[in-house]
């Protein structure tokens, strides 16, 4: 019998039957039967069930120095809209569960909570205790999460934590500290140093104006900025390339080295002393030094330049 019904899925544009049950048996967030009857495959799977809540409130920003968003399972956005009068702040909530009730039940539970403190507006979400241990979207028991968007009248130090999405900000003017563990960080337009890491995705500081440190296990770098007098860019991947773009009048030593792949140097309009290069490391002084520039990877081509 079995032998019969295999051959019969065989011939039919249908998956084998091994790799159907493969497929189901891996598949945590459907949960039902198959049922085999004479050749032909039934299946009954219960489709998880996802419930998803926005809501947009206003805040007072008068006063304020500090933004601090965390949060997880979810993006973090923050611009600047000189338009507006006070923070606008945008969230979205979800919650996925095995039944509707379930989903319900769970998305109740995650809580937008924001509060203000002295001169810090403070964002923070909790989430229900059953799915703490257990942060991927289709985890027995359900997955939470919420992204927020944040638009502000003008720049503040940002502090930004989220797991398990991307971080962006834009027109900033203030320092930011921003983490994720699998998710891009992208900032763009910045005035204020930056303190950029993730574990897994790319990061990129665009028109940055202050200095950088930035840390990702596997992902790209890609900055261009203008760091201040005697300040730094610090970079560090370890599979992908980093590329790093600084004005030409940018008075710093360089340090940059990749273990698997080619350094390479466009110096044109600097005042180059003390070059040593070869074909995975370069080091030297630019217009006489003062700042540092240093830049690792092990996995990724490293290139550098001025504009």
């Amino acid at each position: 019998m079995t032998r019969f019904i295999t051959r019969r899925i065989l011939r039919t544009p249908w998956l084998p039957l091994g790799l159907l049950l493969a497929i189901a048996a891996g598949c945590r967030s459907l949960s039902g039967t198959i049922d085999l009857d004479d050749g032909v495959i039934t299946f009954n799977f219960d489709l998880p069930r996802t419930r998803v809540e926005r809501e947009a409130t206003t805040r007072p920003v008068a006063g304020l120095s500090t933004l601090r968003v965390n949060t997880r399972n979810g993006s973090i956005d923050v611009r600047i809209d000189r338009s507006l009068s006070q923070a606008l702040i945008e969230t979205t909530r979800f919650a996925t569960g095995r039944t509707s009730a379930e989903a319900d039940e769970l998305l109740a539970q995650v809580r937008v909570n924001t509060t203000q403190a002295a001169d810090v507006l403070e964002i923070n979400v909790e989430f229900p205790a059953a799915a703490a241990a257990a942060r991927d979207l289709f985890a027995s028991g359900g997955g939470t999460g919420c992204s927020v968007a944040v638009r502000l009248p003008a720049g503040l130090l940002l502090e930004l934590t989220t797991a398990n999405g991307p971080v962006s900000v834009r027109d900033n003017q203030g320092r930011i500290r921003a983490a994720t563990s699998n998710g891009r960080i992208r900032v763009q337009d910045q005035a204020g140093d930056l303190e950029l890491e993730t574990s897994n995705g790319s990061i990129e500081a665009l028109r940055a104006a202050g200095n950088v440190r930035g840390r990702t296990s596997n992902g790209s770098i890609i900055v261009r900025a203008n760091p201040s007098a005697g300040g730094s860019i610090d970079l560090e991947t370890s599979n992908g390339r980093i590329q790093i773009e600084v004005p030409r009048s940018t008075a710093a030593s360089i340090d940059l080295a990749t273990s698997n792949a080619r350094v390479t140097l466009d110096l044109v309009g600097f005042v180059v002393t003390q070059l040593q290069q070869a074909q995975t490391t370069a080091t030297g002084v630019l217009n006489g030094g003062g700042g540092t520039i240093r830049a690792r990877t092990s996995n990724g081509s490293l290139t550098f330049g001025g504009y």
